[in-house]
């Protein structure tokens, strides 16, 4: 009886070693299925803009269960978002709202439109539309657009003119003439 008491620490050890080897293994074999993915290329404006285009055609239909479902990133968000606005008495205005700027912070795929409008009641708003691009393709943070969102500038690139020939904007951004929009 005096070995099995022995046995038992180096059975242990044992164990362990082929437990570790088995995880290692595994590890292992999942780098090389699955290597590391390519990072995300930087939103353009024209794709931000064709997500908000499609986030105002959504809303102006009145079909705000679709705008949540498709557009957003986080439905949950998107929801509280709509359940706010709705409570404000805020609906979107007839017209798109206009783009007044852009910006990106330094190093961030994601482009933030800076948008001034109207909604249905009148009453203007400004917002930032923030699109960013996932492996499933390119979503908004904030699709409900009438509803004040200012996300913090932090480190922010403005990528507009005259200001629009920074670096990042040169890198990653299709820098479009200001608007001659009248507000």
């Amino acid at each position: 009886m005096g070995g099995t008491r022995r046995d038992w620490p180096r059975a242990g050890v044992v164990i362990v070693l082929i437990l570790g080897f088995a995880i290692v293994a595994v590890f292992v074999h999942e780098r090389i299925e699955r290597p590391d993915a390519e990072p995300l290329s930087p939103v353009q404006r024209a794709e931000a803009e064709a997500v908000l285009a499609e986030a105002v055609r959504l809303s102006q239909a009145g079909e705000y269960e679709a705008l949540c479902a498709q557009l957003p990133d986080h439905r949950g968000m998107c929801d509280i978002f709509l359940r706010d606005a709705s409570r404000e008495g805020w609906k979107p205005g007839p017209r798109p709202p206009e783009v007044t700027a852009t910006r990106r912070q330094e190093g961030d795929p994601e482009l933030i439109l800076e948008l001034a409008g109207t909604r249905a009641d009148g009453s203007r708003y400004e917002t930032d539309f923030s699109v960013t691009r996932t492996e499933e393709g390119l979503v908004a943070r904030f699709p409900v657009y009438w509803s004040p969102v200012n996300l913090v500038r932090g480190k922010s690139e403005p990528c507009d003119p005259p200001v629009g020939e920074h670096e990042a904007c040169r890198k990653a951004v299709d820098v479009a003439p200001p608007s001659t929009t009248a507000r």
